[in-house]
């Protein structure tokens, strides 16, 4: 019995060890350096609610490496439109910049930030992964 009581409480702490972690899109809008370039990068976007909270769903933060810098790799929707209103994102830590590709209701799609070839290949793959079944 002292076993699975340990065993769970090892499993308890572990998760919420790695939920802390994690880096959801509203999470680094808690981030003051994210979000000023996010909101700047959204331009006249930010009249968008959705867009400047972020509260639909959204998978943890990929890091990944393009050009020598890391980035972040993160996506979100609009609630209850995620095949209609979705948003991928690549924020690069060091730089401080944002880009992202932008679904619209109207079925348009909006780069933003105007990203290099290499970041927008790897938004565009990212994007591609995230959305393409829905």
């Amino acid at each position: 019995m002292k076993i699975s009581f340990v065993s769970g409480l090892i499993f308890v702490f572990c998760s919420a060890a790695q939920s802390a972690d994690a880096q959801h899109a509203w999470d680094l809008l808690k981030q003051p350096d994210f979000k000023s370039a996010y909101l700047e990068a959204l331009g006249s976007k930010v009249q968008e609610k959705w867009l400047t909270k972020l509260p639909g769903p959204s998978n943890e933060a990929v890091h990944k490496v393009i050009g020598g810098e890391e980035f972040l790799l993160l996506s979100s929707c609009k609630p209850h439109a995620c095949d209609t209103d979705n948003i991928a994102i690549a924020y690069g830590k060091a730089t401080k910049r944002v880009y992202a590709k932008l679904r619209e209701e109207s079925g348009t799609t909006v780069l933003i930030g105007a990203p290099s070839a290499g970041i927008k290949s790897e938004l565009e793959s990212y994007y591609e992964k995230q959305f393409s079944s829905r």
